[in-house]
């Protein structure tokens, strides 16, 4: 397509190439040879068109013929949309020439579109006209003269007098009634009627659809298939229908809220379609960006971009639903070039007294807390309703249910707070409490639904009976000898010879928004060769405080000489994305790529994820942070707790 493009350039110039004696022309003169050269250049780029054409259909069918292999196929794909868009090209311009309802009329056939425009010309060219004094003129200024006066003598008036006189003969014939029935809401019923009575290009809404929409895809797309999925639903037989128990604009209410959960297919079709918005913007070189991008957009980006004119149906859908990618996207700092007077250049860090001075505490917790990377990646929108950072139909859709019942759902990104609370209650809590806990939240949500679904209310006494009656029969239970096959638990083994296997764990306090990590490396007899407890401070995430461990881990190695380890670690989330080829836009993406930076410092470095049974000496060594001032470091010694916990590991 470039040197398509490159080709008619050259085109043009050789075509609208004039003599010298150009400059010693009269300007009529002048635009006279300029618009020869135009129409030359025009008829030249109607050839190379037609010629084009023809060379892709050739090709279309050379292709169908092929054997369909892969590459054929990616080729045919190619040449079709190649065609379509050169057939879209010609018949928006004919359909500019012909400036009338054409879709009423005609059809894709161009020929009907320039018979159209000539014979429209021709009719409408008005070559002389008659004055009020029953003069005939056919001078173009005379013309244009006779015009304005008819209409200027139309639309004015040479006296004025007293309107009521007019008025007073009116009679009233709207009566109160009448009024009333105006004056109330508008029912789906008088829309769809009032519809049908609308041109399908005349009018479009407020949203920029246009009438032909709502005609053939708004009951399709919502209301259509809703009384299907109900009919479904609710029916008995194939006979019958059934009763609808319940309206399905109730069925579609999350089951947070009391409902059943089923989908708003008027609002789900609109998370699919962001999909498309958020392709334009993560992959601006595909041919869908780059057609629209060249069309609505050339001197902006997607969220900057407005409807424009004449725009197809197509850039009309992604345009309606650009709000919802708005109202979730996110800024990921990277170089920080947006916001690079807040960061210091050497240290690649926050300036904490600037962005204190600038920002009220709240703002300023939530502003230290975003990490920066010292390998300083680009600056990227993310998706913030993912923890991969990526936009998915299903968050989005989330999304827009919570703007529009003003209640945010319950998922990790939205409530880190419960998460880790969560998290940290039974990390914290022995087995028989983890066990109270979690009976006690099926009680509480077994007794919701009793008093939403069968309007019966339990009493505090009664559930905490309940909860007591199930502990008891599992307790019993547990008494019984009953066959079973038990897994052994896996344990922390030594790496080979000549490797050094480094173990890494955090404490994380999301009151305080601080993590400590804990590092300890072994050699192939287990022996610990050193350990260390760190601290980080603005961390108001779990995965940051593990990535940071991470991290820890490399720059500790680096200190230590050591060129040969094993890395291993609990959080699985940090371990996969450090294996992992795909660059995500996590929140931890800065971290990653920080990591990523330093593994060609080292002749073998390898990941691994393990279990808690197998991280027992770096959990017991991150809980012991309060004992210490930080950063502490240990050369083949450690804490107490933590010397046993690897004599453990040695003997397991």
């Amino acid at each position: 397509m470039a040197e398509e493009g490159k080709k008619r350039q050259r085109t043009y110039s050789r075509s609208h190439h004039v003599s010298n004696d150009v400059d010693s022309m009269a300007l009529p003169a002048k635009l006279g040879s300029l618009g020869l050269a135009f129409k030359r250049w025009s008829t030249t780029l109607r050839k190379e068109n037609r010629k084009l054409k023809e060379t892709l259909e050739k090709r279309l069918k050379e292709l169908e013929s092929s054997d369909p292999d892969d590459v054929a196929l990616e080729e045919l794909i190619n040449v079709k949309l190649a065609l379509n868009f050169e057939a879209d090209k010609e018949e928006y311009s004919w359909e500019q020439r012909a400036r009338v309802n054409w879709l009423s009329m005609g059809d894709r056939n161009t020929i009907f579109f320039h018979n159209f425009a000539a014979s429209r010309k021709k009719n409408n060219l008005i070559t002389d006209i008659e004055d009020g004094h029953g003069r005939v003129v056919s001078n173009t200024e005379e013309i244009v003269a006779v015009v304005a006066a008819y209409f200027n003598d139309l639309f004015s008036t040479s006296a004025t007098g007293d309107a009521s006189v007019v008025f007073d003969k009116v009679n009233c014939r709207v009566t109160p009634e009448m009024n009333a029935t105006l004056s109330t809401p508008f029912q789906r019923e008088g829309v769809w009627a009032a519809l049908q009575t609308m041109s399908p290009l005349k009018a479009s809404g407020t949203n920029g659809f246009l009438v032909l929409f709502y005609k053939k895809y708004w009951d399709i797309i919502g209301n259509e298939l809703e009384v299907a999925m109900n009919r479904f639903w609710w029916k008995n037989s194939a006979s019958t229908n059934g009763i609808h128990w319940c309206t399905w604009a109730a069925m579609a209410i999350p089951k947070i809220l009391g409902g059943m959960g089923f989908q708003n297919l008027s609002k789900f079709n609109v998370a699919l379609l962001a999909k498309q918005g958020w392709r334009i913007i993560n992959h601006p070189s595909s041919l869908l960006a780059k057609v629209m991008k060249a069309r609505y957009f050339p001197n902006s980006d997607f969220l900057s971009a407005q409807l424009g004119s004449s725009p197809s149906y197509t850039w009309r859908s992604i345009v309606s639903v650009k709000g919802l990618l708005e109202e979730g996207l996110r800024w990921r700092i990277g170089t920080g070039s947006n916001v690079a007077d807040l960061i210091t250049p050497s240290t690649n860090t926050w300036d904490v007294a600037l962005v204190k001075s600038l920002f009220t505490p709240t703002v300023v917790d939530k502003i230290l807390c975003i990490p920066l990377a010292k390998s300083k990646p680009h600056d990227e929108l993310v998706w913030g309703y993912e923890g991969n950072g990526c936009y998915s139909p299903k968050s989005g859709y989330r999304l827009l249910l919570e703007l529009d019942t003003h209640i945010t759902l319950l998922n990790p990104r939205t409530f880190p707070d419960y998460k880790t609370w969560l998290t940290t209650l039974f990390n914290s809590s022995n087995k028989e409490q983890r066990i109270l806990v979690v009976i006690t939240y099926w009680a509480l949500w077994f007794a919701r639904n009793q008093l939403l679904h069968e309007g019966k209310r339990q009493s505090i006494a009664g559930i905490s009976a309940f909860i007591g009656a199930h502990i008891a029969e599992l307790n019993v239970i547990a008494t019984l000898r009953l066959p079973s096959t038990t897994l052994l638990p896996s344990s922390w083994s030594p790496p080979a010879l000549g490797i050094i296997k480094f173990n890494f764990d955090t404490s994380f306090i999301l009151s305080k928004k601080e993590a400590f990590s804990g590092v300890i490396a072994r050699n192939s007899s287990g022996l610990i060769m050193a350990a260390c407890i760190l601290a980080h401070v603005a961390t108001d995430d779990a995965f940051i405080a593990e990535a940071r461990a991470c991290e820890a881990v490399l720059n500790f190695a680096i200190e230590l000489g050591f060129k040969a380890i094993h890395v291993e670690g609990d959080s699985l989330t940090v371990i996969k994305k450090l294996i992992s080829p795909k660059n995500d836009k996590s929140i931890i993406r800065p971290i990653i790529s920080d990591i990523q930076s330093k593994l060609g410092l080292f002749e073998k470095i390898t990941f691994f994820h393990v279990g808690r049974q197998e991280n027992e000496a770096a959990h017991v060594l991150a809980q012991a942070h309060h004992r210490f001032q930080l950063p502490y470091y240990w050369i083949e010694d450690a804490p107490l707790e933590v010397e046993q916990a690897a004599l453990r590991d040695l003997r397991q």
